[in-house]
């Protein structure tokens, strides 16, 4: 028996009882072993239930389909319900459907690029692209692209999709504030006098969010690099991250971070009180970016840790050694405590203090604290207390 008969009867099999929506694993062998027989072929399954039910559990994909299959709708939504990038080998004919092309860009916004010419000059399909992908403005016809109201149709859906309009659009203020309200990180993409401009700056400051939150750990190392708690919250440069819980918005952090919004205002409002006052009452990290005199006022570094505890590292050093604010620091992340003046990790009393308030485990001590006043048995004894042990 052939591969595409033995698929045939395993299906019909399903359909007397099981869930063909559950692929078993005779149907998962069948597939691969058809696909790795069938390598240098690009369209050869033909079988209208086989392309179906492989195309609906991501078994194959519509390149993998016979040209005659690809022009049958049921078929082909089955594919771009799936991968909207499925789109660009489907019929012309189909690429000229309007639901078809809705369900594709619906699932992958770029898959625009297939979409015949009059469906690129369909607002509704372009809008639903940019919503889920901001690169599709790229992708629209040129009279939508030069349309002033389409335009801001298209920033109010994706405020990153201000990358892509034309510079005259991105020193439109109103089309900028709208951007910067769906998502403050829009600010970098507008024009230099808008980023100075103060109310443009503040917007965005009180709009920012991270722009990726991952769920599954194997797609955060697949994706990020990174393997950490689940859920996982990643900023848009992937360089700070935090489990959501509520207790802290920041858990761990890196020291590489390059941006935050503030980072794309000009240095006239990076000096600005009230700007950086905004800024780092939502991001404390963005204290890397304020100016050197500001980096020197209590009440503003005060804020940035007790939002952030690792924007200790940018204070200036007298505030390295405050003791109020660098346990603030400590109390909101406890590696905020390596930034910490030498005369602090060295003060028996305040790091007793840390251990007792924070819980923190002896190998994170040893990474942050002198070897030798680790030798002092009651921190010793404060250690073994914190991590069960009595002697």
């Amino acid at each position: 028996m052939d591969l595409m008969q033995e698929i045939k009867e395993l299906l019909s099999n399903i359909e007397v009882g099981g869930n063909l929506n559950q692929p078993s694993y005779e149907l998962e062998r069948c597939f691969e072993q058809v696909l790795t027989e069938n390598e240098d072929r690009s369209a050869f399954i033909d079988d209208k239930d086989i392309a179906l039910y492989g195309l609906s559990n991501r078994l194959v994909r519509l390149e993998n389909i016979c040209f005659d299959l690809r022009a049958d709708k049921e078929v082909v939504m089955a594919a771009v319900s799936k991968h909207g990038g499925a789109l660009e080998y489907a019929s012309e004919a189909l690429r000229a459907d309007r639901e078809v092309v809705m369900a594709a860009v619906s699932n992958w916004g770029r898959a625009l690029e297939y979409a015949s010419q009059e469906l690129r000059s369909d607002k509704a399909v372009s809008l639903q692209a940019i919503s889920a992908y901001e690169s599709a403005l790229s992708l629209v016809d040129e009279a939508l692209y030069l349309d002033r109201d389409f335009i801001s149709q298209a920033v109010f859906c994706n405020g990153l999709a201000l990358e892509y309009v034309s510079s005259e659009m991105a020193d439109d203020k109103e089309i900028v504030l709208t951007a910067v309200t769906d998502t403050g990180w829009a600010l970098e993409y507008a024009s230099k006098r808008l980023q100075a401009d103060k109310e443009v700056v503040l917007t965005a400051l009180l709009n920012q969010e991270p722009l990726a939150i991952v769920s599954d750990e194997e797609e955060a190392k697949t994706e990020f690099g990174f393997m950490y708690q689940d859920p996982f919250l990643i900023t848009r440069k992937h360089e700070y991250y935090a489990p959501l819980g509520e207790e802290r918005d920041y858990l761990v952090w890196s020291e590489g971070v390059e941006e935050s919004i503030l980072s794309f205002a000009s240095g006239d409002l990076r000096a600005d009180r009230e700007v950086v006052l905004a800024s780092v009452k939502l991001d404390g990290s963005s204290l890397k970016f304020v100016s050197e005199a500001l980096k020197g006022d209590k009440e503003i570094v005060t804020e940035a840790v007790s939002q952030f505890g690792g924007a200790l590292m940018h204070a200036v050093a007298k505030f390295k050694a405050d003791k109020s604010l660098v346990m603030k620091a400590v109390m909101q992340n406890p590696w905020a405590l390596k930034h910490a003046a030498n005369e602090l990790k060295t003060d028996k009393d305040f790091v007793l203090e840390i251990i007792e308030r924070t819980g923190v485990s002896d190998n994170w001590m040893r990474s942050h604290i002198p070897a030798d006043i680790l030798k002092d048995v009651d921190i010793l004894k404060a250690l073994d207390k914190e991590q069960g042990f009595s002697g």
